[in-house]
């Protein structure tokens, strides 16, 4: 996978006050965290990983990259170490 740059960034307005380096440090922390996790679990970064990013309002984002099949390998795992009954496979 490449890094890059995220087309939501093109054609954003920049509202003036909003904190977007501060939502973005917070974000990035957050995506950090979640990429040491995501490795502990045996998903590799170049299947899926968490990327900081902020919306136009200036709050923070965390969004997953990744394929498909990464994001189900991580649905998988995750409903592993959870007891509590199994997701639908529809929720929507």
């Amino acid at each position: 996978m490449e890094d890059d740059p995220s087309p939501d960034v093109c054609g954003l307005v920049w509202v003036r006050g909003a904190g977007y380096v501060k939502a973005w440090a917070d974000a990035r922390d957050a995506a950090e965290e979640m990429n040491l996790v995501l490795v502990s679990l045996g998903v590799q970064a170049r299947e899926l990983r968490a990327v900081a990013a902020t919306d136009e309002a200036g709050f923070g984002l965390v969004r997953f990259k990744g394929s498909p099949d990464a994001v189900r390998k991580l649905a998988s795992l995750l409903r592993k170490g959870d007891d509590r009954p199994p997701i639908p496979d529809s929720w929507w």
